[in-house]
């Protein structure tokens, strides 16, 4: 019968540091767990390519400076990122370009050799079509300066370069362009088509 109230007196001490161990737990876990789940979603996010992800959380502890370091160093990557993707599209269209004045100069010394061999042979019809086509062709080939052809004018152009073509290799080929109208309005880069 002594005992009884040591007994309740441990009881009631042990669930009294129970409760203080809980608390402390969820203390634990609301200024540490907490922040480091955040911290390893915003990496998650990043891994998949969200690369100007940032952990909007303030905090004014040391997670609140690991944040800080962690959005810093987001942004410094998603801007390396974006200039070696412009990297990549300049080296590309300056491949492209290159392409552009390899075709150019080398189409027109073949026209010029035929116009000639067609005013020696004094076939002007043919030479004026000829002119007419090689008008038209650089007409939608130089484009204005422009990089992009719609492809209804890319269909003229493609239309002009096979005609200059069946005049060169006569009987050599056949040559079919087909379009659907739906895509007529869209663009695609000059001279894409033609190589």
């Amino acid at each position: 019968p002594n005992l009884f109230p040591v007994a309740v007196c441990t009881i009631a001490v042990i669930l009294l540091f129970a409760a203080v161990y809980r608390i402390i737990i969820r203390i634990s876990d609301k200024k540490m767990s907490q922040p480091v789940v955040v911290l390893m979603d915003a990496m998650k996010e990043m891994e998949k390519g969200t690369f100007g992800v940032r952990i909007s959380e303030e905090r004014n502890d040391v997670f609140g400076e690991i944040f800080q370091g962690f959005n810093h160093m987001s942004g410094n990557l998603q801007r390396l990122v974006r200039e070696v993707l412009e990297e990549r599209l300049r080296k590309e269209d300056f491949k492209y370009r290159l392409l552009q004045s390899q075709i150019n100069p080398h189409f027109l010394y073949n026209i010029f050799n035929n116009m000639i061999w067609m005013s020696e042979q004094k076939d002007y019809d043919g030479l004026e079509s000829m002119v007419c086509a090689t008008a038209g062709y650089y007409k939608t080939a130089l484009n204005y300066g422009n990089q992009d052809i719609c492809l209804s004018d890319n269909l003229k152009q493609l239309q002009c370069y096979v005609w200059i073509q069946q005049v060169r290799f006569a009987d050599r080929f056949e040559c079919e362009i087909c379009f659907e109208k739906e895509i007529l309005p869209l663009c695609i880069p000059n001279l894409l088509l033609q190589p």
